[in-house]
């Protein structure tokens, strides 16, 4: 498991927007993380995704990468391509680009598409 250590906020005050992202250092941000630190929402679930337990590619069997993409943490096997979404991702994606229609195949589609880049 590997986690961001933060840079140093000797000497920073909270700016109008937030104070900086002490991991990225890029992003404003007001959130903070359980230990008190500004987190911005990309690297709260870059921390996420390298917290889960890596999984296993059930058609191979190799071990699979994480990937996030529009918040959604994908997990890929680098060796067959194949993508495999957790309980609900479907729905979100759904939900994110509007298809309520499930008989439409967008979300599959898309997942399809995913595997395929």
């Amino acid at each position: 498991m590997m986690f961001l250590v933060p840079n140093s906020t000797e000497g920073c005050s909270m700016g109008l927007f937030g104070e900086k992202c002490e991991f990225c250092r890029k992003n404003k941000t007001k959130r903070k993380n359980e230990l008190g630190q500004y987190i911005c929402a990309d690297c709260e679930l870059e921390q996420k995704a390298d917290s889960e337990e890596k999984r296993k590619c059930p058609v191979d069997g190799t071990q699979m990468e994480k990937e996030i993409i529009e918040d959604i943490i994908i997990d890929r096997c680098p060796s067959c391509k194949g993508v495999f979404l957790d309980a609900g991702e479907i729905d979100y994606l759904r939900e994110l680009f509007g298809d309520s229609d499930s008989s439409s195949g967008f979300a599959t589609g898309l997942a399809v598409g995913i595997a395929a880049s």
